[in-house]
This record gives C-alpha cells, sequence and structure tokens, in this order.
C-alpha cells in the first residue's frame, strides 16, 4: 500500500491499522475469528487519498491534538451487522476547555460496515463513514443519591410528576 500524501491523515490511518491489530490480537488469545484488516481499511484509505478536500475539518482536529493524540478510547465489533466500530477521542480539547464530566467537547466514530444488497445479503465490501460527533452535554442524574431515590419513587410510582416536566 502506497503511503498518503498528507502526512495527517497517513498517521491517523497508521494509529487505525495499529489499534485494529490489537483488537486481533485479542481476538487470537482467545481463539475467535479475527478481523479481515485490509478489507476494512481499503475504502477508508480510498477516499483519504482521493478526497483529501472532504477531511479538511477533520485534519485541522487532529493537527490541533498532543503527539498521542488523538487515542482510539474504545471499540466494538457486531458480527451480526457485519460493522467494526472505533471511537477517537480528541484529548487536547479537553485541556482547551477544563475539567467537567465530559473529557472532550467531541469525538468522532469511525465506523466500517456492509450493507445489505437488494437480495438481503451483505455486499461483499466494506464501506466506511466518519462521524464528529459533538457533546452537548455530560451530567450525571442529580446531584444526591436522595434526589435520584425521590425521582425513581415518583417515576414509579405516578410517571413523571408536575415537579419534573419542563
Amino acid at each position: 500500500m502506497q503511503e498518503l500524501k498528507h502526512e495527517t491523515l497517513q498517521k491517523f490511518l497508521d494509529e487505525v491499522i495499529k489499534e485494529l491489530e490489537c483488537v486481533n490480537k485479542y481476538y487470537k488469545s482467545r481463539n475467535e475469528k479475527e478481523l479481515y484488516i485490509a478489507e476494512l481499511v481499503a475504502p477508508l484509505y480510498y477516499d483519504l487519498s482521493r478526497n483529501v478536500y472532504k477531511y479538511v475539518e477533520f485534519i485541522n482536529d487532529l493537527e490541533q491534538c498532543d503527539q498521542s493524540d488523538p487515542r482510539i478510547v474504545n471499540y466494538g465489533n457486531d458480527e451480526e451487522r457485519n460493522m467494526v466500530t472505533l471511537v477517537l477521542c480528541m484529548s487536547k480539547i479537553y485541556s482547551k476547555y477544563g475539567d467537567s464530566y465530559c473529557p472532550f467537547n467531541y469525538k468522532y466514530e469511525l465506523c466500517f460496515y456492509k450493507e445489505h444488497d437488494r437480495f438481503g445479503k451483505y455486499e461483499k465490501y466494506y464501506h466506511f463513514s466518519l462521524r464528529k460527533i459533538k457533546c452537548i452535554s455530560c451530567e450525571t442524574v442529580y446531584s444526591s443519591s436522595e434526589e435520584y431515590e425521590k425521582f425513581i419513587d415518583d417515576f414509579n410510582t405516578v410517571g413523571i410528576t408536575e415537579e419534573y416536566k419542563l
């Protein structure tokens, strides 16, 4: 595979591949079916190499991060739906906005998936989507356990009372 022309995007792609390799090590240690990394990253590589203009905001976000960031902080594999998801934490944004319950004000979700064809079978090739997700609020339920318990009791008794309606 030829390297991408854009250094930041190449670094991102390398991190994605490293993360998928780690997932495969885990699967191998459990004697589970490994991911086909080449199949997964093929559409991502294709798009990153040919459509850099679509990634201007993403590149800017990546370049604002520290050397160790972005980190892939979550991984999911849904074999039934032929979907693999990676969540990227942009942690420099966290330090810019100070301490709060939410570690960042946005994150990226990279999802590899197969679509159904018109006959209801999965297509041969993977697709991918890269989404920027803005965190609007990250809060706990209530400041005290008494408030929480009162809400649960009220809700289970009569549903949402006038006290809780907007």
